[in-house]
Formats: structure tokens, C-alpha cells, sequence
């Protein structure tokens, strides 16, 4: 199995991982039985580190489905390397820095490093192109 995989694999589970941090920060702010429910009603709005995580998931959910691309196209097309290696892990480093620098709201940095994961993704697709 060739590191990209592996990083994909690795960023699949920190997106798993993300959605239940989310699921139990919201049921601290919602309570058990909207958690239980059928969820008919309108929720009450999340606040704090409960609506940054689900922000910084929403974020996820945005550059992950690219980067299973630019994954694929790399191993399908065998133009894997030193290089595209680098920007999975790259990719995957920098969602992972992102979940306490979203929930505990630190600005400029947690863009900085939302810039690197995006940019990994980038470097892919041009791998896979070139």
C-alpha cells in the first residue's frame, strides 16, 4: 500500500473521529433525549466549542471528497512519488492541526494551516495531470 492511501485511510479516520467529538459535544449542549429523538423539531443552535466543531467537520466534509480524488487519480494514473507522499501527509497533518486550532478558535493560524491542507490537494491534482 503506497503512503497516499495510507493517508487517505489515516484522514478518513480523523474524519470519523471529528463526527463523534461533534455528536458528543452537541449532546452536552442538547441533551440525550434530542439525541435519542427523531430530530423532528429545530434544533437548539450549538454554541462554543460545540459550533466550531461542527464548523471545522462542515470544513472537512468540503476538502475531503478533493482529496479522495486527487488520491486515486495519483494511484490510478501510477504518477505517485516523494512528492505527492509529502502532500498527503501534509493534507493529513494539517486537518489534524486544524480540529484544536477550529475549536478553540485561533485565527490567522488555523487558516494558514486550512491553506496547507488545500494546497496539498492542489499539488495532486497537478501530480496526477502532469
Amino acid at each position: 500500500m503506497n503512503l497516499e492511501i495510507q493517508y487517505l485511510i489515516y484522514s478518513a479516520a480523523l474524519g470519523l473521529a471529528q463526527i463523534l467529538a461533534g455528536a458528543g459535544l452537541s449532546t452536552l449542549q442538547r441533551g440525550v433525549q434530542w439525541n435519542l429523538s427523531a430530530r423532528d423539531s429545530n434544533p437548539v443552535p450549538l454554541q462554543g466549542k460545540a459550533a466550531r466543531m461542527e464548523r471545522c467537520l462542515a470544513n472537512f466534509k468540503e476538502t475531503f471528497p478533493l482529496f479522495i480524488d486527487g488520491v486515486f487519480a495519483i494511484t490510478y494514473l501510477q504518477k505517485t512519488s516523494s512528492q505527492t507522499a509529502l502532500a498527503s501527509q501534509i493534507y493529513f497533518v494539517a486537518r489534524l492541526l486544524n480540529i484544536p486550532l477550529y475549536i478553540f478558535g485561533v485565527p490567522y493560524l488555523r487558516t494558514l494551516v486550512w491553506a496547507g491542507a488545500t494546497i496539498s490537494i492542489c499539488y495532486l491534482f497537478c501530480a496526477a495531470l502532469g
